[in-house]
């Protein structure tokens, strides 16, 4: 299990910022009276003075730990739509607000070097919140290019951009699947020396039913076989039931259980993206390719309908065109739903025509090389 500890988080607006305990209001050590979009900036000395305390107390206390990353701020975004108080000074832009992230990075690398361990950093570079609606969209490039940290955390907008090419890659709660937008982005991505996380997905996770879990499966499996990694809310996990509910234990978090082993099966240190294998797959299907070249292929292919879509969740059948190295290559079948994997024989290098066993939703298929060392 790997823990984000999450040091800071937008403050979104007035009544946050009431709860804030540097809020004034809130505590006996005289920090500046602020705007709330204040509070992700370097503006005033003495909340920036707490703000670095903090960072340096949680970074020695988590040191001990060795599955532990830092992420820098929840939703670093700059609400130039709310507008400050009469008299008050401008809310501080995206890039004002990424001058404070590059010093809170640095701060947790300081605060390591007389510690006995080293720890990842994540981020994403701040945004203003009515541009992720506008046709400029959320950009990751600058995230990937400028902020000091490890790893690119990515959330749910539908807008995201990444050199300059958009991908609809789903909206906040709305239950929107949108595969092929978040497989391209992680595609895309992948020539980059730092790993893009889909961090807290929030696409359906609030419905807390079967239909919206399954929309997280799908997204779960598609973005780790392009590349990327994965993480979402479980909304059934709350005070008093931190295990979340029976229903989430049976479905959501089994099938979060057989994808994890799934991956983990996978030399993921030599595995690539690599979408050209797929030549051909099932109408309506979304195909994601993870493996080592000529040794070792996991195919996801999942029916990318949308709920209103006719036809989502009935039986699809038809064939995986393939174009694979020489040498015979075994194929094995995994159902997402239940884990079982069956044996489905062998075929032959070159272009190949797979076919595949009736399913629902999405399909697994694993093809190895047989002679592989």
């Amino acid at each position: 299990m790997v823990v984000e500890v999450t040091l800071f988080s937008n403050t979104y607006g007035a009544d946050v910022w009431a709860l804030n305990p540097l809020n004034p209001l809130n505590n006996i050590n005289e920090t500046e009276v602020i705007q709330p979009a204040e509070f992700l900036s370097r503006r005033h000395a003495k909340i920036v003075a707490r703000q670095e305390a903090l960072v340096r107390k949680a970074v020695a206390e988590c040191n001990q730990f060795d599955n532990v990353i830092f992420e820098i701020c929840n939703e670093m975004s700059s609400n130039l739509s709310v507008n400050p108080s009469p008299g008050a000074r401008a809310n501080p832009d995206a890039a004002e607000m990424d001058q404070w992230q590059v010093e809170i990075a640095r701060t947790i690398r300081e605060s390591e070097e007389s510690l006995p361990s080293r720890h990842l950093i994540s981020g994403q570079g701040a945004y203003t919140t009515p541009a992720i609606l506008s046709a400029e969209g959320l950009s990751l490039t600058s995230s990937f290019k400028t902020l000091p940290a490890d790893i690119v955390n990515v959330h749910t907008f539908n807008n995201t951009t990444y050199e300059g090419v958009a991908y609809d890659i789903g909206n906040f709660m709305t239950g929107q699947l949108r595969l092929q937008g978040l497989r391209d982005l992680f595609l895309a991505a992948a020539k980059e020396r730092k790993p893009l996380n889909l961090d807290e997905d929030n696409a359906a996770a609030r419905f807390t039913d079967v239909n919206g879990w399954t929309i997280h499966r799908k997204r779960a499996w598609t973005t780790i076989l392009s590349g990327g990694h994965y993480d979402m809310i479980d909304f059934t996990i709350q005070n008093r039931l931190e295990t979340g509910t029976a229903d989430a234990q049976q479905q959501l978090r089994s099938w979060m259980k057989h994808l994890s082993v799934y991956a983990h099966s996978l030399d993921l240190a030599r595995s690539r993206p690599l979408s050209a294998l797929v030549k051909t797959s099932p109408p309506h299907t979304v195909a994601s390719v993870l493996g080592v070249e000529g040794e070792d292929y996991a195919i996801y292919l999942a029916d990318a309908r949308e709920a209103a879509d006719p036809g989502l969740g009935e039986g699809i059948r038809g064939a995986v065109g393939l174009s694979l190295p020489a040498g015979q290559w075994e194929v094995t079948i995994l159902h997402p739903i239940t884990g079982e994997t069956l044996r489905w024989g062998s075929i032959e290098g070159g272009e190949s025509r797979l076919e595949l066993p009736e399913f629902r939703h999405d399909i697994a298929v694993r093809v190895k090389l047989q002679e592989a060392r």
